[in-house]
């Protein structure tokens, strides 16, 4: 990966920090950034949790409850064909006992009687349906209202979009394998803060700081930490000199015996 940077940063090639790290904060700046230290510390500690909590081991299940569940549906084949015995005398011993339903004509008061009921039932529809109109003609200054504020709502979904991509284009520790991690930010306890600037002690470190800052504007990738491996298998060969006198005597008369052969299919040949 290259290490050449494709886009300027927008971060200060030197920080400004915190007001309330100065030799001689206030007690409110002093306060919040203690309350920043501790949010990143939580936040660390949640994905800690999170980490351990998705690598738990998986459940273990005893014979018993291995035996439970795969026993479950062995007996239902014999169940359904019980259960359709019992549908099919039951279905015959209503075909029996049905009796032919005689089908009687309506008269006309009653015809009469549902065809007003349809009439009376389409005109209030009619009626509901031109009160619902007449009600959304009134509504033409809720609806442009309404409408104005969709469009605001997707103005503003758009410029935050737009905002975050190019946000991404020079986002710090863009570049490279690794992942830049949350900064610690440089804090004094309570008891170390000093009103004198001879008697104050410096956590910094400069040498680290500029590396982070140059990751950060992308001047340098972010790399893993890669622990030493080998690629290949470690080949093991037992030398001549931690051989017994026995066994150097039988490789020899081993390898006699196959110079041997050798010189006879030679010489065959």
């Amino acid at each position: 990966v290259s290490t050449q940077s494709t886009g300027e940063s927008k971060l200060p090639a030197v920080e400004a920090p915190h007001p309330g790290a100065s030799y001689n904060p206030s007690f409110t700046q002093h306060q919040e950034l203690l309350q920043s230290a501790l949010e990143v510390e939580e936040r660390r500690e949640k994905a800690k949790i999170k980490a351990t909590r998705d690598a738990a081991p998986p459940v273990r299940i005893t014979e018993e409850q291995y035996l439970q569940e795969m026993s479950v549906g062995l007996n239902t084949a014999a169940e359904e064909e019980g259960d359709e015995e019992a549908g099919e005398g039951e279905v015959e011993m209503e075909a029996e006992v049905a009796k032919p339903v005689s089908v009687q004509r309506k008269t006309r008061v009653q015809r009469n009687r549902e065809k007003a009921e349809k009439q009376k039932a389409a005109e209030l529809a009619a009626a509901k349906a031109e009160k619902q109109l007449a009600k959304q003609l009134n509504r033409v200054r809720a609806i442009k209202k309404e409408l104005s504020v969709e469009e605001r709502k997707m103005a503003a979904v758009t410029a935050a979009r737009q905002e975050k991509r190019e946000a991404n284009v020079t986002r710090p520790g863009k570049y490279g394998p690794g992942k830049l991690g949350e900064e610690q930010p440089e804090f004094l306890l309570p008891e170390e803060v000093s009103s004198s600037l001879r008697q104050l002690t410096t956590p910094a470190y400069n040498v680290q700081d500029r590396f982070l800052s140059m990751q950060k504007r992308n001047l340098i990738e972010v790399r893993r930490k890669v622990n030493p491996h080998r690629k290949y298998k470690i080949k093991t060969v037992e030398k001549w000199r931690k051989k017994l006198p026995e066994e150097i005597l039988e490789l020899t008369k081993m390898k006699q015996k196959k110079k041997k052969k050798v010189i006879r299919v030679e010489e065959a040949e």
